[in-house]
């Protein structure tokens, strides 16, 4: 486990809305992600998984909620209107 010690302000800009994120984060943990191919969760397992997919996507917590809401029931969910083998599912984006 690394040591808090060794983390570093960084800033993380969301590329939907501009809102920069400050974040501590050790740069060895960064190298382990991009370079040597650790799951992003594992090299930073003390950030939230709002902060990763910041630093994944580049997509803040709150857009990515925008733009993908959570849906409590399936009975939220569009029904699919079934034509043969293919199931067409239409989403109003409005």
């Amino acid at each position: 486990m690394e040591s808090k010690d060794n983390r570093v302000p960084m800033e993380w800009r969301c590329k939907y809305c501009g809102h920069a994120r400050p974040l501590r984060v050790n740069p060895f943990d960064i190298i382990k992600w991009r370079t040597l191919g650790v799951k992003i969760q594992d090299a930073f397992p003390y950030l939230t998984a709002g902060e990763r997919e910041l630093i994944q996507s580049g997509t803040c917590e709150s857009c990515w909620d925008e733009m993908f809401p959570e849906v409590d029931d399936e009975a939220d969910l569009p029904k699919p209107k079934q034509q043969g083998q293919l199931v067409i599912m239409r989403f109003n984006m409005n």
